[in-house]
């Protein structure tokens, strides 16, 4: 039984070089103890230094706009075989996300044409009196 083109897709997004340069991206913000609302180039890139939506952990991201999507998913669909892929995009990113999560614990959202792709730097270390002295 031949493998399913849109899992081959999905895979062959997930090793698109822009994903190991944004857990690189992670470690020097990690190294730097960059905090929220900074910006920096990194390797040709713009990464975004934020909180996570519950304010527990430092991420950076990576803003793609919907052209360099289109451009990383029809490279990979091609590889894949895939003739017209536009109509199973969000199929194939549905798909490429867990495996985005478990080989580089890469968060991949889309809304409104731009994905971001978020990866956690550091958590955030907050002090409270209920911890006792420090």
């Amino acid at each position: 039984m031949p493998a399913d083109p849109r899992l081959e897709c999905a895979r062959m997004l997930s090793d698109h070089p822009i994903f190991p340069l944004l857990v690189r991206a992670a470690l020097r913000a990690r190294v730097s103890r960059m905090q929220p609302g900074e910006v920096f180039q990194f390797e040709g890139e713009e990464i975004f230094v934020e909180e996570d939506e519950r304010s527990r952990s430092v991420v950076v991201q990576l803003v793609l706009a919907e052209e360099r999507l289109i451009g990383m998913f029809r490279s990979a669909a091609e590889s894949a075989g895939i003739q017209d892929a536009r109509p199973s995009l969000g199929d194939i990113l549905d798909l490429a996300r867990p495996e985005l999560r478990r080989r580089y614990g890469i968060e991949l959202t889309l809304r409104r044409g731009i994905a971001r792709a978020e990866a956690v730097a550091y958590k955030i270390e907050r002090w409270s009196w209920r911890d006792g002295p420090l």
